[in-house]
């Protein structure tokens, strides 16, 4: 029944954002109005509470061992710690997908309430991340549903997590690596926020400065971090030693350092405005590539 409840709050957040984005449409062809966008928002923010709470019973399911659940009962077991039965959760594709909307409807949380409400981009800036964000979470609901249940009993046990992951590495690496790729959602969002106003005039770097320098560093310290898993538990022969999947996660990084430097540039002048935007909307369309290549199961 847990199980059923938690679909039901991510399907109802997905209904939510659907019903904002109407919303937002019908209001982009009437007079502006303040209320407007405090309705959006508090709209907005429901369904980010959904999914926070949808995830939350997903983790008791994994914790109470629920063999019903057929993504729990392939990567986990009984016998598991209660450490490694929440982090099976993001083992595999299904799951990881899932913690990577609950950090997408975080991020998009935060930022979108820390905005001025005279913010001339807070309003696009808010459809973008409400597309990102549904745009996940319809995907995982229809394709990669993790809470497909094992009709009609289950199972009496689970099959247990990969031995490789048997590491407590896997409790740290994964989601401080998605912190660092979902981080730049909001770069991404606000530069399309930005093109798409049309008022080259904004300034808009500062109000991204921050939030982009934390992304960097979750993404620097996920990187590190996995080379550093990847040379003890697989023995690639050294710290890089061109393992795939440090290969496209090494991608955003790279675009991501680049961005730092030309947002800086930018923001003190009239110099790299050009280079700046195009960084910030390829830095999470990198993330997006090394997350679909390796959950895709074409590196294996």
């Amino acid at each position: 029944m847990i199980g059923e409840i938690a679909h039901f709050f991510s399907l109802s957040a997905a209904v939510l954002l659907i019903i904002t984005l109407l919303l937002n449409t019908i209001f982009f062809f009437s007079n502006p109005n303040s209320n407007q966008l405090i309705l959006s928002i508090r709209l907005f923010n429901q369904s980010c509470w959904l999914i926070f709470v949808s995830f939350g019973l997903y983790i008791y399911l994994a914790i109470t061992d629920d063999f019903s659940i057929s993504y729990i009962a392939s990567h986990s077991n009984s016998q598991l710690p209660i450490f490694y039965k929440i982090a099976s959760i993001w083992s595999a594709h299904e799951g990881s997908m899932f913690l990577w909307i609950v950090f997408l409807a975080l991020w998009s949380s935060l930022f979108i309430n820390a905005l001025d409400k005279n913010n001339p981009l807070k309003k696009l800036t808010l459809i973008m991340l409400m597309l990102v964000i549904l745009g996940f979470l319809l995907f995982l609901l229809i394709t990669s549903n993790p809470f497909s249940r094992i009709l009609p009993f289950g199972v009496m046990d689970g099959a247990d997590i990969n031995p490789v992951l048997q590491d407590p590495a896997l409790a740290i690496h994964p989601p401080i690596l998605y912190l660092g790729y979902v981080g730049f959602v909001i770069s991404f969002s606000y530069v399309m926020a930005y093109l798409c106003n049309g008022d080259f005039q904004i300034k808009w770097e500062e109000d991204i400065r921050a939030w982009s320098f934390v992304a960097w560093i979750f993404l620097t310290v996920g990187v590190t971090l996995g080379s550093w898993w990847a040379y003890y538990e697989l023995g690639w022969g050294g710290y890089w030693f061109w393992d795939p999947v440090e290969n496209v996660a090494l991608m955003p990084w790279l675009a991501a350092t680049a961005f730092m430097h030309s947002l800086y540039a930018s923001s003190k002048s009239n110099i790299l405005k050009t280079w700046t935007l195009f960084l910030g909307i390829i830095i999470f369309s990198l993330s997006l590539f090394g997350a679909f290549i390796v959950r895709s199961g074409i590196i294996d």
